[in-house]
């Protein structure tokens, strides 16, 4: 069954989802199967798809993007499955190198329950955190996603500090927080060191040593503007359609890659306005 995931802006966080439907998903069919049944969100529209390509590349999962989501995205695909041999991942990012807008966040990561809170003696809370985030929207919230974001929190950043080492041991109470709950990193010589650069920077290193490795489970492809989804033969998605710009002569050359996973996380969920399609 081909699945099809949109993934928010706080990468770890709202990727839990993903992470559930690996735990429950029969692993053998991330393998490379293009027969689609349905995807995520319901049956696909007819806008944006298009027919497989015969002569298409394989994967089991492809991450769309490759900001903090969808970093995050792939380095848990690749961990999730790394026990089961001829699953592989694959990132396609539409810039020179990855790190999307997340590169450019400068406050820090909002997390509640972390290990910084609890050496800190910060006495937050959940609720105090849903409440704090519902109040800032002003009754436009989701609450069911403003529950996930916040419970996901805890494990975001643990997996950031954990996983990576990342010293986000730094706590500010901004605007609309009633604790102390934006994790930032110490200052250098008095000078304060970018958020967002630091862990984009810190998880694609991570990333590039794994596309060196040699057994080809993970795919790095930079420079790749996603322009299209497949459909399969049952409708809903079975991969994508890509652009990329040749060096040497700059024509721009068109691919397709099939995947019984598509995750996208390209951002632009704020631009759907009041009337949402996919954060609902």
């Amino acid at each position: 069954m081909i699945r099809l995931f949109f993934v928010a802006a706080l990468g770890m966080a709202l990727f839990s989802l993903v992470l559930d439907y690996f735990a429950l998903q029969p692993i053998h069919s991330l393998r490379g199967s293009s027969k689609v049944v349905s995807n995520f969100f319901g049956h696909s529209s007819q806008h944006g798809v298009g027919s497989p390509d015969s002569m298409a590349a394989r994967t089991s999962i492809v991450v769309v993007g490759g900001g903090l989501a969808g970093m995050s995205a792939a380095i848990e695909a690749l961990r999730q499955t790394s026990h089961v041999a001829g699953v592989t991942v694959a990132l396609l990012e539409k810039e020179a190198r990855t790190g999307g807008n997340s590169g450019k966040a400068s406050s820090g990561i909002n997390g509640v329950l972390t290990r910084t809170q609890r050496d800190k003696a910060i006495h937050d809370s959940v609720d105090a955190f849903i409440q704090d985030t519902l109040k800032s929207g002003s009754g436009r919230s989701n609450e069911t996603l403003v529950g996930k974001l916040v419970r996901d929190s805890t494990q975001a950043v643990s997996w950031l500090q954990e996983d990576f080492g990342l010293d986000l041991d730094v706590l500010a109470r901004l605007g609309g927080h009633s604790f102390p709950r934006t994790h930032r990193r110490p200052d250098i010589n008095g000078k304060p060191q970018p958020v967002g650069w630091g862990i984009v920077s810190t998880l694609g290193k991570h990333l590039g040593e794994l596309a060196g490795l040699d057994d080809a489970r993970f795919k790095l492809i930079t420079g790749a503007r996603v322009t299209n989804l497949l459909r399969g033969t049952h409708g809903g998605v079975s991969g994508v359609v890509y652009e990329t710009v040749d060096a040497d002569t700059k024509i721009i050359q068109q691919h397709s890659m099939l995947s019984a996973v598509v995750v996208l996380a390209t951002g632009g969920f704020g631009g759907e306005g009041n009337r949402p399609r996919y954060l609902k």
